[in-house]
């Protein structure tokens, strides 16, 4: 107690959400195809997500698609296919995947590489 006004410690509670694998239907792709990643989480962690979601974006072709909502509990894992288009237009060459899952509170981020060709 310092001045009379006593001292209140808060734990705030630990939150550890491990992306834990990212496959990519194949690495390489042709314009106007569709990729599928098969994406797999884990809450590690004391703080449950709620109304989660998947999200994958490629910068370069202006593209951003989600997956369906969830929730992942404290100690759950979750896996989830989401399909991602590859643009009629994609020029060839190596592009970056941004795979992420937030809530509104939390997020975490992967990366993957494709090649079109």
């Amino acid at each position: 107690c310092e001045f009379g006004v006593p001292i209140v410690e808060e734990t705030i509670p630990h939150q550890d959400l491990a992306i834990r694998s990212v496959h990519l239907s194949s690495e390489e792709v042709s314009a106007g195809d569709y990729l599928s990643l098969d994406v797999s989480l884990f809450n590690n962690g004391e703080v449950d997500l709620n109304d989660a979601r998947i999200t994958l974006t490629v910068y370069d072709w202006a593209i951003r698609v989600s997956g369906s909502e969830f929730d992942l509990d404290s100690g759950d894992g979750h896996h989830e296919l989401v399909y991602l288009p590859v643009p009629y237009d994609a020029l060839p060459g190596d592009y970056l995947i941004k795979v992420t899952v937030r809530d509104a509170h939390y997020h975490e981020s992967a990366y993957r590489l494709v090649t079109v060709w």
